[in-house]
């Protein structure tokens, strides 16, 4: 009798055993699976068109900053998509506002680059904290930073962000 309950013991253990063995295969298979098509399928579009911003490298920051008007700085990255889907609102912005937009791929940012940018940064640090995030935007009046923006927000609030430092629509 109690070996007959063993037994049945045992087997519902084997039962049990070959059920996660089951579950952990076809666990392996899906998720091969599914990281086989997100690779194949990108998030995103690698190029976007940057024609109408002033690309530069950022130890050229100051000869364009250095005016009365303001200047919007991004910089961004090809491969975000963040930055992707923030072109086309900062080129209708360019457009409405009138100001000029320069353009800086992180990629090409080098520790003296960055040291030229931190000159701007007021005593939080935001710019050292934050560069590396993209896209990263920075208004510059008067030689001096005005504030900054990180990230993909939709065109309302950035509209918002720009009108509230004082920027306003050109007049058709």
């Amino acid at each position: 009798m109690k070996s007959e309950g063993i037994r049945q013991d045992l087997n519902r253990m084997n039962k049990l055993l070959y059920i996660v063995i089951v579950i952990l295969i076809l666990n392996i298979v899906i998720t091969i699976l599914v990281n086989g098509k997100v690779e194949e399928t990108p998030l995103y579009n690698e190029s976007f068109d940057i024609s109408s911003f002033t690309t530069i490298k950022l130890n050229e920051i100051e000869e364009y900053v250095n005016t009365e008007e303001y200047k919007i700085l991004v910089i961004g990255k090809p491969n975000c998509q963040y930055t992707a889907k923030m072109i086309p609102l900062l080129e209708q912005a360019q457009e409405e506002f009138g100001y000029e937009t320069l353009y800086v791929d992180l990629r090409e940012i080098s520790e003296d680059d960055q040291e030229s940018l931190f000159e701007y940064d007021d005593s939080t640090d935001f710019i050292k904290e934050y560069l590396g995030t993209t896209p990263f935007i920075i208004v510059f009046k008067d030689n001096k930073m005005v504030d900054t923006w990180v990230g993909y927000e939709n065109y309302s609030k950035f509209i918002h962000f720009l009108t509230s430092l004082g920027l306003e629509k050109k007049e058709n």
